[in-house]
């Protein structure tokens, strides 16, 4: 006893052994990209290179806060200190101003 295709199938198979080879090629095709595929979805390497990323930007980040409050530091201090020459030379110039005036 032999079991025939339905007659919907009979049209979609090959027509001679010929034609079985482009099939197969594309078979082989198919399941090479779906290996690749499954073999990149399971590969956990990009994952743990944008956590190797991540982790440098953030370390990255606390380096440029350090840096950001020791040129805020500076810049303070250097303000303070042109402030005290000022008050400082304004003082010097009062003094000066008041011995040289003659009272008459």
């Amino acid at each position: 006893m032999s079991v025939q295709p339905p007659g919907l199938l009979l049209e979609y198979l090959p027509a001679g052994p010929g034609s079985i080879a482009p099939i197969s090629e594309e078979l082989e095709k198919v399941k090479q990209e779906m290996d690749e595929k499954g073999s990149s979805m399971s590969d956990g390497a990009p994952v743990v290179k944008i956590r190797q990323s991540l982790t440098k930007l953030k370390q990255e980040i606390q380096e440029m806060d350090v840096r950001m409050g020791v040129v805020e530091h500076t810049l303070l201090q250097a303000k303070l200190k042109e402030k005290d020459n000022m008050t400082r030379d304004m003082h010097a110039t009062h003094i000066t101003e008041t011995t040289t005036h003659t009272y008459s």
